[in-house]
């Protein structure tokens, strides 16, 4: 009688985690009035910038603590105020 083996398989070359794309720093801030703004809001924790997620329920999001923010009205685009 034969026995069967167990078959490991090993993932292809090149299939590794993939990586993480980085922002530029244009992306995160602008230039008013001959001054250098944030383009994105701060969190209240940490002081990072959070990241602000448009499906589902709109919120605010850190990513170094966790902190969520939930946008109360729709017509919020990524603006500097906070509530």
């Amino acid at each position: 009688m034969s026995e069967k083996t167990a078959s490991t398989q090993t993932p292809a070359k090149g299939q590794g985690k993939a990586k993480k794309k980085e922002r530029k720093i244009n992306t995160y801030y602008v230039i008013k009035d001959g001054k250098i703004a944030r383009r994105l809001k701060q969190c209240p924790r940490c002081g990072a910038f959070m990241a602000l997620h448009k499906s589902g329920q709109q919120r605010w999001a850190c990513g170094g603590c966790s902190y969520t923010q939930f946008v109360s009205g729709s017509t919020e685009k990524g603006s500097n105020t906070e509530a």
